[in-house]
This record gives C-alpha cells, structure tokens and sequence, in this order.
C-alpha cells in the first residue's frame, strides 16, 4: 500500500512564488506555514482539537487574505476583480465545508483531504495570483 510522507505533502516557500506586493507575499507564507502545520499533526497522528484549530486559523487568515487582496487589487485597478472576488467566495466556502467536515468526523483528515489543502494553496497562488505580478508592478512604479 502506498504511504504519503510530511515530505510529500509539505510545501516549501519558495521566491518565484512571490506575487511582488509585500502584504499577499506574507500572508501566502503564512498560508504555507499554517498548511505545513497541517501536515505535521496529520503524519504524527494528531488530528484532534489542535487539527480543527489550525485548520480554522488557516479559513480566517485566508478570508483576511482574500479581502486585503481584493482591496489592493481595486486600488491598483485591477480589470477582473469580480472574477477574482467569485474564485475567493468559490474557495472560501470550499474551505469553510472541509473545516465543517473535520469538526462532524472527530476531526480524522483524510490523505485526500490534505491533498486538497495543498492543491487549494498552490492553485490560488500558482494559477491565480502569480497573474497579478504585472498589477503589483504597475502600482508600485506609479
């Protein structure tokens, strides 16, 4: 039977993640941070209550996230801000439902559950928020 390690699922910082606005750079790290937390009590066996506590810091810091994104998003000008503000609310209640489901399950994550967490965190940054490096850009020279 194959067996996923912490060093499958966790996920490292790296520069060319970095969107070039300070504040989204930091909460991404966080976001990484939280995530690898994640990992950590999944391999050790621990899901429980720190699981459900660390899972719900990682819904609020990525709402807090997402609404600064957006704000600074609308105040560099940004085209497709309604589409990006309808990929958030898609993710967050992603989210929200997975952290409901940890809590009805005596919180036991499943190894596709963290999948999820890790493939949500390097899809929003990847895919989505590595496009605003030329908005970030802009703003920061004008």
């Amino acid at each position: 039977m194959f067996e996923l390690t912490e060093q499958d699922l966790t996920l490292a910082w790296s520069g060319e993640y970095s969107v070039g606005e300070p504040i989204i750079d930091q909460q991404h790290q966080q976001m990484f941070e939280l995530y690898n937390e994640l990992v950590a009590l999944f391999i050790a066996g621990r899901p429980g209550t720190d699981f459900v506590q660390t899972a719900t810091g990682l819904l609020s810091l990525s709402q807090q996230h997402f609404e600064d994104e957006e704000r600074l998003m609308a105040a560099a000008g940004a085209g497709d801000l309604d589409s990006h503000r309808h990929k958030h609310a898609e993710l967050i209640t992603g989210l929200q439902t997975m952290t409901a489901e940890l809590d009805m399950v005596s919180a036991t994550p499943s190894v596709a559950m963290m999948v999820v967490f890790r493939d949500w965190i390097l899809t929003h940054i990847l895919s989505e928020d590595l496009q605003l490096r030329p908005l970030w850009a802009a703003s920061e020279q004008g």
